[in-house]
C-alpha cells in the first residue's frame, strides 16, 4: 500500500509540528528539575491530534521533539530516545482506541482514560527514563522514582486537563454511544461564555490578592473556580464543562506564573505548594469529567422522556380524535359545537393561569364532553320542541355513558369528572331550570367541569338550535353574568369575560363565532 503524500498532508505535519515544539520549549519554563516540567501542555496537542491524525501525528510529535530539545548538551541519542517516547505517547491511543457500541458510555470514558491519560504515559516515562537506568547514568533510587512520578504527572496532568476537549471536538465517538449528546452550542451563547470567563478573571484576582497578602501553601480561593464551571456544566454538559475546565487552568496557571514573576510566590519553591496546585488541577478535572458525564446524561434522559411524552400525547390526541369522529357520525353540529367549546375552555383556562397538562385536560373534556350522546336516540337529539320526562332523563344519561366511555379510553384520570360533572351547578340546585344531576356544589365540582360548563353554556346560547335561534352575545354575557354565582363558578366567568375582551368580541355584536388559526375571533351564524 503506498502513501499518498499530499500538501494537505504535508500540512498538518507542518502546523501539529510547529504547534508542539512551541508547547515543549513552554514547558522548559516550568521546570521542577532538570528535565522535568510541571506541566506538559505539549502531550495534550500530541494525544488530540493523533486521534484524528495519527500518522501526520507521529511524524510531527517525532521531529518537534528532537529539534527543539530543553538542552543543547543533549545527547543524539537521549533526544532520539525523548523523541520515541513522546511519539509513543501521542500515537498509542489512536491505534488502540475504538468506539464499541455495545459499551456503556461510562466504560467508553474509563477507556479512553486508561490508554490516552494513564498507559501511554507510563510507556513514555519507561522509554525515556529507562535506557539511563540501565546504562547506570541514574541510579535506581527513590530520587529517581520522585522524578519519574513528577515526569508522569506533568503528562498525565495535561493530557486530562488540555486534551479532553479537543478530543471531544475530534472523536466524540469514543466518548458516548450516541456522539450527539456532545454539543457544542453552548459556544454561541457569547453571554454564559462571557460570564464564565469574566467569573474566572476575578477569581484569579482574588487568589493573587490572597496569595500575595496572607501567602501560605493552601491557595484555597482557587476552589471559586467551581463556580463558573458550575455555570458551564449546567448550561453545556461535559463539552462546556471541560473547555471550560482547560481555560480555567490557564488561568489558574497564568495567575501562579504572574505571583512567580512579580511577588517571588512559586510553586516550584515548595514541594507542598506544589502538591496543592497539582490538587487543585485534578479537583477541577474530576468535577468536570464526572459532572459533566452525568448532566450530559441527565440531558439526554430529559429529551427521552419528552419524547415519550410527546408521544403519549399524541396517542390521547388520536383517542379525542377517534371519539370526536364518533360524535360527528351521528351529529355534524355537535362536532362543530364540541370545537367552539374546546377552544373556549382552553381560552379560558389558560386566563385563570393553569398549569399547561390542566389546560390540556380541560381541553380534552371540552371536547369529549358529549361524547355520552352517541348512545341517545336521533330523535331526541334533533327533536323541536321540549322533551318528554321520559326523554330527558334518557338525555341525562349521556353524562354518565360519557364519563363510562372516557375511563376505559386510558385518558388522564382527571378528564372523566370534567365530561361527568359538568353540567352540575355551583349553588349545587338539583331542581328546576337547568338543575344539576348529581349534587355536587361550589369546589366539589372539578374545577375543569366548572370551566367546560361555561364555555358550552355561551356557546349553546349564541348558536342556532333546533327549537330557537340564536341570542346576542349581549344577551348571553348578561345571562353569565346573572347566573355568575348561581348556575356557573364566578371565577370563572369573571375569566370567560377576560377572554372575550382580550379577543375583541363585543357585546354588541351577534350571532355565534369561532376563533381562527391564528387567534382572532371570527363571527358566524350557525345554521341550524
Amino acid at each position: 500500500m503506498s502513501l499518498k503524500i499530499s500538501p494537505r498532508f504535508v500540512l498538518r505535519i507542518v502546523v501539529i509540528g510547529c504547534i508542539y515544539g512551541a508547547l515543549n520549549l513552554l514547558a522548559a519554563t516550568f521546570r521542577v528539575v532538570p528535565g522535568i516540567s510541571m506541566i506538559y501542555p505539549a502531550s495534550a496537542v500530541g494525544v488530540a491530534a493523533a486521534l484524528a491524525w495519527p500518522l501526520e501525528t507521529g511524524i510531527a510529535v517525532f521531529i518537534a521533539t528532537f529539534l527543539t530539545p530543553w538542552s543543547a548538551f543533549a545527547s543524539l541519542g537521549m533526544m532520539l530516545i525523548y523523541a520515541f517516547g513522546n511519539t509513543v505517547e501521542a500515537v498509542l491511543p489512536a491505534l488502540v482506541l475504538r468506539p464499541r457500541q455495545s459499551e456503556s458510555d461510562v466504560a467508553l470514558l474509563l477507556k479512553v482514560l486508561l490508554w490516552a491519560v494513564v498507559t501511554n504515559t507510563l510507556l513514555n516515562v519507561l522509554i525515556s527514563r529507562g535506557p539511563k537506568i540501565l546504562a547506570g547514568v541514574e541510579p535506581l533510587n527513590h530520587a529517581a522514582m520522585k522524578a519519574g512520578i513528577m515526569w508522569w504527572s506533568a503528562d498525565a496532568i495535561a493530557i486530562m486537563i488540555f486534551a479532553l476537549p479537543l478530543a471531544l471536538w475530534l472523536r466524540p465517538d469514543l466518548f458516548m454511544q450516541n456522539p450527539r449528546l456532545l454539543s457544542w452550542r453552548f459556544l454561541r451563547r457569547r453571554g454564559l461564555m462571557i460570564r464564565a470567563f469574566g467569573s474566572m478573571a476575578v477569581v484569579s484576582v482574588l487568589m493573587y490578592v490572597h496569595d500575595v497578602v496572607v501567602g501560605g501553601s493552601y491557595n484555597w480561593p482557587a476552589l471559586l473556580y467551581l463556580v463558573p464551571l458550575s455555570m458551564l456544566l449546567v448550561r453545556g454538559g461535559l463539552p462546556a464543562v471541560t473547555l471550560g475546565n482547560a481555560v480555567t487552568a490557564l488561568f489558574y496557571l497564568l495567575t501562579l506564573g504572574l505571583e512567580s514573576r512579580v511577588a517571588g510566590i512559586s510553586p516550584l519553591q515548595s514541594p507542598d505548594r506544589l502538591a496543592v496546585v497539582y490538587g487543585n488541577l485534578i479537583v477541577f478535572w474530576l468535577f468536570a469529567v464526572i459532572g459533566g458525564t452525568i448532566r450530559t446524561r441527565n440531558i439526554e434522559l430529559a429529551r427521552k422522556l419528552h419524547e415519550q411524552w410527546r408521544q403519549t400525547k399524541e396517542g390521547l390526541d388520536a383517542t379525542v380524535v377517534a371519539l370526536a369522529a364518533a360524535l360527528e357520525a351521528s351529529d355534524v353540529e355537535t362536532v362543530r359545537h364540541v370545537e367552539r367549546v374546546s377552544l373556549l375552555a382552553s381560552e379560558i383556562a389558560k386566563e385563570m393561569g393553569l398549569d399547561e397538562d390542566v389546560v390540556d385536560k380541560v381541553r380534552y373534556a371540552a371536547i369529549l364532553h358529549d361524547v355520552g350522546k352517541v348512545g341517545v336516540p336521533t330523535e331526541i337529539l334533533k327533536k323541536p320542541g321540549a322533551l318528554t320526562p321520559e326523554e330527558f332523563e334518557t338525555m341525562e344519561g349521556h353524562l354518565e355513558l360519557g364519563a363510562q366511555i372516557l375511563g376505559r379510553c386510558g385518558l388522564p384520570e382527571d378528564v372523566s369528572p370534567m365530561v361527568q360533572y359538568h353540567e352540575e351547578r355551583w349553588d349545587g340546585q338539583t331542581s328546576g331550570r337547568f338543575a344539576g344531576h348529581f349534587g355536587l356544589k361550589g369546589e366539589e365540582i372539578p374545577l375543569g367541569a366548572r370551566i367546560v360548563a361555561v364555555a358550552d353554556a355561551f356557546d349553546a346560547m349564541v348558536s342556532d338550535r333546533p327549537y330557537r335561534g340564536a341570542m346576542a352575545i349581549a344577551d348571553a354575557v348578561g345571562e353569565l353574568k346573572r347566573e355568575a354565582g348561581h348556575q356557573f363558578d364566578p371565577k370563572v366567568v369573571r375569566s370567560f369575560l377576560r377572554v372575550l375582551e382580550r379577543r375583541g368580541v363585543k357585546p354588541a355584536d351577534s350571532g355565534g363565532f369561532v376563533f381562527a388559526p391564528d387567534g382572532r375571533p371570527e363571527k358566524t351564524t350557525v345554521p341550524a
